[in-house]
């Protein structure tokens, strides 16, 4: 995904990952421009993202064959064409109902990058229109409702299950073999790397959350301190002005004193020179 998205660097086009890489869990740009992962979402949140992003088409670059998938029937459930793998149960469902294209074998990033650029272009409009007008008729078997897969598994256990009733048989040397394949598997190693991934990348957010947190208190700490130096500064130029008023209120007592002794003393002018 990282190559596909420096591959479509100047295409115009991006790519939303909506949740989540091996080495990137928390949402933000992996590729500047052209490859951003939402993170975690919750299953019926499906129609308002792809509306919010804008999708034009899924794309399903899986490595590994997949399963039936959910996501497939999500998509197809909002109109969306696909873009695919060649193999497992994504391929053979887009083989057998239409609504999305096919990627060849040993597809690579700039393989990915042309095919997306002639399928969103204006030469494969009328593609385009075409498999989105397969989507905008009802199918009950390109999306299958839950009770008919469930009747589907059923037919499938019935057919290939085991009886819970025969005696149990095991061969010792298959089971260990299929432990070991399953306990160092390339798969479960891929899986090893991207839970130490995502712990290492949460615990590189963990730390850059307390640091700002720290920083944000020193900052409140320095904030806090000037504040109260300006508020001890403001008390004391208010006491000394306080002061200072209080001064020159006795001060004005005293003049008016001697103001009245002066009209009314001995030597006033109302009374004569004696």
């Amino acid at each position: 995904m990282e190559a596909l998205g420096r591959e479509l660097a100047g295409t115009g086009i991006a790519i939303v990952i909506v949740g989540y890489l091996d080495r990137q869990v928390v949402p933000g740009w992996r590729v500047p421009g052209t490859l951003f992962v939402h993170g975690a979402w919750q299953d019926e949140q499906v129609p308002a993202l792809l509306e919010a992003y804008g999708a034009r088409l899924a794309l399903f670059p899986n490595r590994v064959p997949e399963s039936f998938s959910y996501t497939l029937s999500d998509v197809w459930s909002c109109g969306l064409p696909v873009l695919a793998a060649p193999s497992g149960a994504l391929a053979e469902r887009i083989a057998r109902h239409g609504g999305g294209w096919l990627l060849p074998e040993g597809f690579d990033a700039p393989l990915i990058a042309r095919r997306l650029e002639e399928i969103l272009s204006l030469d494969g409009a009328a593609e385009r229109a075409r498999v989105e007008s397969q989507l905008s008729r009802h199918d009950p078997q390109r999306v299958p409702s839950l009770a008919a897969m469930a009747r589907s598994l059923d037919a499938l256990y019935a057919r290939f299950g085991l009886d819970a009733r025969a005696p149990l048989e095991g061969d010792a040397a298959a089971i260990e073999h299929l432990v070991a394949a399953n306990l160092d598997g390339s798969l479960f190693r891929a899986e090893l790397a991207r839970l130490a991934d995502e712990y290492a990348q949460l615990t590189r957010d963990h730390e850059r959350t307390v640091a700002a947190a720290r920083k944000f208190e020193a900052e409140s700490r320095e904030w806090i301190a000037k504040l109260e130096h300006d508020i001890a500064a403001l008390t004391a130029d208010i006491q000394r002005e306080v002061a200072e008023r209080r001064a020159l209120g006795e001060a004005n007592a005293q003049l008016a004193i001697k103001d009245r002794g002066l009209l009314h003393g001995p030597y006033s002018p109302q009374y004569g020179r004696e």
